[in-house]
Protein backbone atom coordinates (compact mmCIF):
# COMPACT_ATOMS: atom_id res chain seq x y z
CA UNK A 1 0.00 0.00 0.00
CA UNK A 2 1.51 3.39 -1.25
CA UNK A 3 1.47 6.64 0.57
CA UNK A 4 -1.12 8.04 -1.59
CA UNK A 5 -3.81 5.17 -1.43
CA UNK A 6 -6.55 5.41 1.69
CA UNK A 7 -5.99 3.15 4.54
CA UNK A 8 -8.93 0.59 5.03
CA UNK A 9 -11.26 1.18 7.96
CA UNK A 10 -9.57 -0.42 10.59
CA UNK A 11 -11.67 -1.98 13.85
CA UNK A 12 -11.25 1.34 16.02
CA UNK A 13 -12.61 3.04 13.47
CA UNK A 14 -15.75 0.60 12.97
CA UNK A 15 -15.75 0.21 16.89
CA UNK A 16 -16.00 4.70 16.82
CA UNK A 17 -18.79 3.98 13.69
CA UNK A 18 -20.16 1.35 15.86
CA UNK A 19 -20.07 3.22 18.96
CA UNK A 20 -21.59 6.60 17.35
CA UNK A 21 -24.63 4.86 15.89
CA UNK A 22 -25.30 3.36 19.01
CA UNK A 23 -25.19 6.40 21.01
CA UNK A 24 -27.52 8.41 18.85
CA UNK A 25 -29.93 5.88 18.70
CA UNK A 26 -30.01 5.39 22.51
CA UNK A 27 -30.88 9.12 22.63
CA UNK A 28 -33.39 9.05 20.42
CA UNK A 29 -35.03 5.97 22.17
CA UNK A 30 -34.59 7.49 25.88
CA UNK A 31 -35.90 11.25 25.08
CA UNK A 32 -39.13 9.10 23.28
CA UNK A 33 -39.38 6.73 26.25
CA UNK A 34 -38.91 9.39 28.52
CA UNK A 35 -41.29 11.51 27.17
CA UNK A 36 -43.84 8.57 27.28
CA UNK A 37 -43.08 8.29 30.83
CA UNK A 38 -43.68 11.62 31.50
CA UNK A 39 -47.06 12.01 30.39
CA UNK A 40 -48.28 8.87 31.85
CA UNK A 41 -46.71 10.33 35.07
CA UNK A 42 -49.17 13.69 34.15
CA UNK A 43 -52.08 11.32 33.53
CA UNK A 44 -51.78 9.31 36.81
CA UNK A 45 -51.87 12.63 38.44
CA UNK A 46 -47.84 12.84 39.38
CA UNK A 47 -45.73 15.96 38.82
CA UNK A 48 -42.41 13.74 38.23
CA UNK A 49 -41.19 10.49 37.59
CA UNK A 50 -38.75 8.60 39.83
CA UNK A 51 -34.95 8.09 39.69
CA UNK A 52 -35.85 4.15 39.07
CA UNK A 53 -38.28 5.02 35.92
CA UNK A 54 -35.42 6.93 34.33
CA UNK A 55 -32.42 4.31 35.25
CA UNK A 56 -34.72 1.97 33.54
CA UNK A 57 -35.25 3.86 30.23
CA UNK A 58 -31.49 4.16 30.12
CA UNK A 59 -31.12 0.51 30.30
CA UNK A 60 -33.85 -0.15 28.19
CA UNK A 61 -32.37 2.34 25.70
CA UNK A 62 -28.99 1.43 25.85
CA UNK A 63 -29.89 -2.51 25.56
CA UNK A 64 -32.56 -1.49 22.27
CA UNK A 65 -29.65 0.40 20.61
CA UNK A 66 -27.54 -2.20 20.99
CA UNK A 67 -30.24 -4.85 19.58
CA UNK A 68 -31.03 -2.50 16.82
CA UNK A 69 -27.12 -2.12 15.54
CA UNK A 70 -27.19 -5.79 16.02
CA UNK A 71 -30.31 -6.10 13.71
CA UNK A 72 -28.58 -3.97 11.52
CA UNK A 73 -25.31 -6.08 11.48
CA UNK A 74 -26.94 -9.39 10.88
CA UNK A 75 -29.18 -7.77 8.20
CA UNK A 76 -32.50 -7.97 9.19
CA UNK A 77 -34.84 -6.63 6.99
CA UNK A 78 -32.05 -7.79 4.02
CA UNK A 79 -34.37 -9.93 2.65
CA UNK A 80 -36.62 -6.38 1.62
CA UNK A 81 -33.59 -4.80 0.55
CA UNK A 82 -34.46 -4.48 -2.96
CA UNK A 83 -38.40 -3.64 -1.88
CA UNK A 84 -39.75 -0.18 -1.78
CA UNK A 85 -37.75 1.74 1.82
CA UNK A 86 -41.04 1.92 3.02
CA UNK A 87 -40.99 -2.11 3.39
CA UNK A 88 -38.04 -2.79 5.78
CA UNK A 89 -38.62 0.92 7.16
CA UNK A 90 -42.37 -0.65 8.60
CA UNK A 91 -40.44 -4.45 9.05
CA UNK A 92 -38.19 -3.04 11.39
CA UNK A 93 -40.43 -0.58 13.06
CA UNK A 94 -42.11 -3.42 13.82
CA UNK A 95 -39.75 -5.65 14.45
CA UNK A 96 -38.21 -3.15 17.37
CA UNK A 97 -41.77 -2.01 19.21
CA UNK A 98 -42.12 -6.18 20.00
CA UNK A 99 -38.96 -5.72 21.42
CA UNK A 100 -39.95 -2.70 23.21
CA UNK A 101 -42.83 -4.32 24.37
CA UNK A 102 -40.81 -7.39 25.69
CA UNK A 103 -38.39 -5.43 27.75
CA UNK A 104 -41.28 -3.22 29.19
CA UNK A 105 -42.95 -6.16 30.38
CA UNK A 106 -39.38 -7.60 31.88
CA UNK A 107 -39.05 -4.03 33.19
CA UNK A 108 -42.75 -4.08 35.16
CA UNK A 109 -41.76 -7.82 36.44
CA UNK A 110 -38.40 -6.93 37.53
CA UNK A 111 -40.17 -3.52 39.05
CA UNK A 112 -42.79 -5.79 40.99
CA UNK A 113 -40.19 -8.21 42.53
CA UNK A 114 -37.78 -5.55 43.81
CA UNK A 115 -40.97 -3.77 45.62
CA UNK A 116 -41.43 -7.21 47.17
CA UNK A 117 -44.18 -8.58 44.85
CA UNK A 118 -44.07 -12.39 44.74
CA UNK A 119 -43.32 -13.76 41.71
CA UNK A 120 -46.95 -14.39 40.38
CA UNK A 121 -48.53 -10.96 41.76
CA UNK A 122 -45.48 -9.58 39.64
CA UNK A 123 -46.29 -11.98 36.30
CA UNK A 124 -49.90 -11.10 36.92
CA UNK A 125 -49.08 -7.33 36.45
CA UNK A 126 -47.34 -8.22 33.22
CA UNK A 127 -50.00 -10.74 31.76
CA UNK A 128 -53.13 -8.22 33.07
CA UNK A 129 -52.97 -5.10 34.81
CA UNK A 130 -50.81 -2.71 32.80
CA UNK A 131 -50.78 -4.63 29.22
CA UNK A 132 -53.27 -1.67 27.70
CA UNK A 133 -50.21 0.90 28.63
CA UNK A 134 -47.51 -1.47 27.49
CA UNK A 135 -49.44 -2.51 23.98
CA UNK A 136 -50.12 1.59 23.63
CA UNK A 137 -46.14 2.16 24.32
CA UNK A 138 -45.34 -0.01 21.90
CA UNK A 139 -47.66 0.95 19.49
CA UNK A 140 -46.19 4.54 19.82
CA UNK A 141 -42.43 3.38 19.70
CA UNK A 142 -43.82 1.50 16.41
CA UNK A 143 -44.76 5.00 14.83
CA UNK A 144 -41.47 6.77 16.71
CA UNK A 145 -39.23 4.22 14.93
CA UNK A 146 -40.44 4.91 11.32
CA UNK A 147 -38.71 8.46 10.79
CA UNK A 148 -35.81 7.05 12.22
CA UNK A 149 -35.80 3.68 10.00
CA UNK A 150 -36.40 5.66 7.32
CA UNK A 151 -33.78 8.54 7.56
CA UNK A 152 -31.76 5.22 7.76
CA UNK A 153 -32.93 3.63 4.58
CA UNK A 154 -32.57 6.89 3.00
CA UNK A 155 -28.85 6.84 4.30
CA UNK A 156 -28.50 3.62 2.97
CA UNK A 157 -29.94 4.40 -0.67
CA UNK A 158 -27.99 8.15 -1.32
CA UNK A 159 -25.27 7.46 1.23
CA UNK A 160 -24.38 8.72 4.67
CA UNK A 161 -22.10 11.07 3.53
CA UNK A 162 -24.73 12.68 1.31
CA UNK A 163 -27.36 12.48 4.47
CA UNK A 164 -25.04 14.03 6.50
CA UNK A 165 -24.18 16.91 4.13
CA UNK A 166 -28.04 17.55 3.23
CA UNK A 167 -28.94 17.96 7.03
CA UNK A 168 -25.88 19.55 8.79
CA UNK A 169 -23.70 21.30 6.18
CA UNK A 170 -25.15 24.99 4.58
CA UNK A 171 -25.86 24.45 1.27
CA UNK A 172 -25.00 26.97 -1.67
CA UNK A 173 -27.21 30.10 -2.78
CA UNK A 174 -28.36 28.06 -5.67
CA UNK A 175 -29.54 25.03 -3.72
CA UNK A 176 -31.58 27.22 -1.07
CA UNK A 177 -35.21 28.19 -3.33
Amino acid sequence: MTATEPKPAGWKAKLKEELTAMSLIALYIYLTLTALRFYRALIEGRDHIDGFELGATLIESLVMAKVIILGDLLKVSQRFRDDPAIVPTLFRSFIFAIFILIFSSLELFVKGLIHGDAASVAFDAVLNKERGIRLAQAGFMFLAFIPLYATWEISRHIGEKRLVDIFFHEREPSERR
